[in-house]
C-alpha cells in the first residue's frame, strides 16, 4: 500500500515521457529505501532502475538513481565506488545521454557533502533563478542551492521566497522534498541562534518523517545535525522522545566520521585549477 502511494505521488511530480509504470516502480523504491536508511535495499532498487533504464535508454531516470549510488557511497564511505559512481555520471555525459546541467547537479551535491562547496558550478551558486533543467530535477536543484547558500552561511532564498515554494515540482510539494527542506531550516535557525524556532522546525520535520521512519534527512546532515541534537537534549524540550533524538546522534556522527576520508580522496592540490564541471573531474 505504502510503495503503491509512493509510485502515484512520484507520478504526480515527474515528468519524464514516455515511462512506464515499471520502471517508476524501482526509482520510486530505491528512493522510498534510501529514504528509511535501507541503504542494502536502495542499492538493489537503483542497480535495478539503471539496468532498466539504460534498456530502453531512459536517461534521466538512470542519472537518477546513480544520483541515489552517490549519497549511498557517502553514507557507508566508500570512496572507490563513488569514483566508478561519477566515473559513469562522465561516460554517459560524453555519450551525450545525460545532460550536463543534471551531471554539475549530482557532482554539486558530492561536493557540498564533503565540504568542497567552492567547486560546484557557478549556476548554482546563484539565487533560485529559473534553469533549463529537466523537471525531474527541479526540486533537487532547489534542494542542492540551497545546500550551497546554508555552507556559505547565508540565509537560503527558498526560505524567504514564496514563490518558489509552491508549484508541482517545487521542494516542498514533494513529500521527501518539505522533509528536507524543514531540516534544513532547523539547523540554518539554530546556527542563527534562534533555538526556539530550531528546535520548533526540527519537531515539526520529525512529526512529517516519523510515521514512515525516514531519518535520512536527518542523518546526511552530520555534524550540524549532532550540534542541533545536543543543544535538544541540552535544553530538555519536548516533543521529541530522546530515544529518537539519540539513534540520530549516533547514527549522523557516524555519517560525519566518514567524510574526511572521502573529502582527501577527491582533493584538488591548490596548485591546480578546481574543475568546475563533471568533464573535469579528477577521478581518482
Amino acid at each position: 500500500m505504502i510503495r503503491k502511494a509512493i509510485i502515484i505521488g512520484m507520478e504526480k511530480n515527474l515528468i519524464l515521457g514516455d515511462v512506464s509504470f515499471y520502471d517508476m516502480d524501482d526509482l520510486a523504491s530505491a528512493e522510498f529505501a534510501f529514504y528509511q536508511g535501507d541503504l542494502i535495499r536502495t542499492d538493489i532498487f537503483a542497480l535495478r532502475a539503471i539496468r532498466k533504464a539504460r534498456e530502453k535508454k531512459q536517461y534521466e531516470i538512470e542519472i537518477y538513481a546513480l544520483f541515489y549510488l552517490i549519497r549511498i557511497n557517502l553514507a557507508v564511505g566508500r570512496p572507490e565506488q563513488l569514483t566508478d559512481v561519477l566515473k559513469q555520471i562522465k561516460e554517459g555525459l560524453n555519450r551525450g545521454e545525460f545532460p550536463s546541467l543534471v551531471c554539475e547537479l549530482a557532482l554539486g551535491w558530492f561536493y557540498i557533502h564533503i565540504g568542497q562547496r567552492q567547486r560546484i558550478a557557478t549556476w548554482l551558486k546563484t539565487g533560485l533563478d529559473k534553469s533549463n533543467i529537466p523537471s525531474l530535477f527541479t526540486s533537487l536543484e532547489i534542494l542542492v542551492r540551497t545546500k550551497y547558500f546554508y555552507g556559505e552561511k547565508h540565509c537560503p532564498p527558498v526560505f524567504t521566497a514564496p514563490e518558489n515554494q509552491a508549484g508541482p515540482y517545487t521542494l516542498r510539494s514533494f513529500f521527501f522534498g518539505r522533509i528536507e527542506m524543514k531540516v534544513l531550516e532547523a539547523v540554518y535557525l539554530y546556527h542563527e541562534k534562534r533555538k526556539e524556532e530550531a528546535f520548533q522546525a526540527l519537531k515539526e520535520a520529525y512529526q512529517t518523517a516519523m510515521p514512515k521512519a525516514l531519518n535520512m534527512p536527518f542523518i546526511e546532515m552530520g555534524k550540524d545535525m549532532c550540534t542541533l541534537v545536543n543543544g535538544v537534549i541540552k535544553y530538555g524540550k519536548p516533543g521529541i522522545p530522546i530515544e529518537w533524538l539519540e539513534e540520530i546522534l549516533k547514527k549522523s556522527t557516524a555519517y560525519a566520521k566518514k567524510l574526511p576520508a572521502i573529502a582527501e580522496k577527491f582533493h584538488v592540490k591548490a596548485n591546480k585549477k578546481p574543475p568546475l564541471s563533471i568533464s573535469t573531474v579528477a577521478l581518482c
